[in-house]
């Protein structure tokens, strides 16, 4: 005891004794922190973490609603359809003042599209109701009526020197005006394509806010307008070219002399079909109103009743497509922030109206990114257009109602990093 009592514990023999640990725990030591730091960057290596950017979004139809107006100052005659109602693409809507029956105009087009070709045994077995009350289109029916009477009958001999005479100058008489026609058409097509640009700029503007829907729904009557011009002038060059084709025929038949009168009376015959065909078809634009497209039917104009005097252009019936067929997103992003997003990548939309964890969420990709920001003096901001391939199915297999505008939060997937990216790109950032 007493030798116990003399150590000097204090001594450098005992304080180096006490100070140096077991070798085999510095060796295992430096091992197990070594591997735990290995493990931890393995794991922040395969680990990846989403880098997204949020802002709000708004669901829309991407299809606008169609505004219909009267093609001339007119008398509405019946109204087709009821407001509010479901109708489809091409159904009649509205009937103007006419000495023709539409219904049976109609039935006439109906008749005229049943005929399987124009052959000319198709075009002889072409009859239809003798009691159509068809107004200015009778003449055409008659018309094409006697030519079916005088091919049957061989009418078509002798032509005199006189008559080839008079059919070579109503011929430069027609080219004369078929050119004009051909002019005027040209210039028609041009008026669309420009009216066409300007919509798509229109409709840019209007998804930036820096353009109203009125803007965009004026070019849209415009085209409208134009195309039924158009369709008038190609109806007349139609009218034209059949008339001289039939002409020149005759011509051709008097100055060979040859027996052809059955080939001539079968041109005409074809001719004369082509040309009430023609005239049911400007009838109809200048008469009816069709659904340019399905959808929904509203009455806007005050004077949409039977026997109402109604102006040119005046707006009558709008068409609201059918919604749950195509909707798109929009939204804005932070320009500090627009550099990463990229057309088609995956965005993840979360709607205000419904419980996501519930319902779930909506998949769709970057459609469309603006080229130019908007600035509103405020914040700079970048227009976005997100579509869904998948439809408004949401990923807890649920439709998505879209009668009504629909609001939600989207987070746009612009990569995925690993997590020892962020650590070593975070450490960069605050080293500059």
């Amino acid at each position: 005891m007493k030798e116990l009592e003399n150590i000097e514990i204090r001594s450098e023999e005992v304080q180096e004794i006490l100070g140096t640990p077991p070798s085999w725990m510095v060796r295992w030591g430096s091992l197990t922190a070594l591997a735990i730091f290995v493990l931890l960057m393995w794991l922040a290596f395969l680990v990846k973490y989403p880098d997204v950017v949020e802002a709000d979004i708004r669901l829309v139809s991407k299809d606008p609603p169609v505004r219909l107006t009267a093609p001339n100052a007119i008398r509405i005659d019946e109204v087709i359809v009821r407001n509010n109602t479901q109708v489809d693409s091409g159904e009649a809507l509205l009937a103007f003042r006419s000495t023709a029956n539409f219904r049976h105009v109609l039935t006439l087009e109906d008749y005229i599209t049943a005929l399987p070709g124009l052959r000319d045994e198709d075009l002889l077995k072409f009859k239809v109701p003798n009691n159509l009350v068809l107004g200015e289109l009778q003449a055409d029916l008659y018309d094409f009526q006697d030519v079916q009477i005088k091919y049957n009958s061989e009418m078509y001999k002798n032509l005199s020197t006189s008559d080839l005479r008079s059919s070579q100058s109503r011929i430069s008489r027609l080219d004369r005006s078929l050119d004009y026609q051909k002019e005027m058409r040209q210039q028609i097509r041009e008026q669309i394509a420009e009216a066409e640009q300007e919509r798509k700029n229109k409709e840019h503007l209007v998804s930036v806010d820096q353009a109203s829907q009125d803007d965009v729904n004026k070019v849209l009557r415009r085209i409208m307008e134009l195309n039924k011009e158009l369709a008038r002038t190609e109806s007349e060059i139609r009218d034209r070219e059949s008339e001289i084709s039939a002409l020149r025929i005759k011509v051709r038949s008097m100055e060979s002399g040859a027996d052809k009168e059955t080939n001539f009376a079968s041109e005409v015959l074809r001719e004369s079909f082509l040309r009430l065909r023609a005239g049911v078809i400007t009838w109809k634009q200048q008469h009816i109103i069709e659904a340019p497209t399905s959808g929904l039917v509203q009455i806007i104009g005050r004077n949409v009743s039977e026997n109402n005097f109604v102006y040119k252009d005046e707006p009558l019936l709008t068409i609201v497509p059918v919604r749950d067929k195509e909707i798109i997103g929009r939204m804005f992003i932070p320009f500090n922030r627009s550099g990463k997003v990229k057309l088609n990548q995956k965005v993840i939309v979360r709607l205000e109206s419904l419980d996501y964890q519930e319902y779930g969420v909506l998949q769709g990709e970057v459609s469309w990114k603006s080229l130019s920001p908007r600035d509103d003096g405020q914040k700079v901001e970048v227009p976005i257009e997100v579509r869904f391939p998948q439809g408004m199915v949401t990923s807890a297999g649920k439709q998505v109602p879209t009668e009504e505008e629909l609001f939600g939060e989207a987070r746009i997937i612009t990569e995925e990093r690993r997590f020892i990216e962020r650590i070593f790109s975070g450490i960069r950032g605050y080293s500059y």
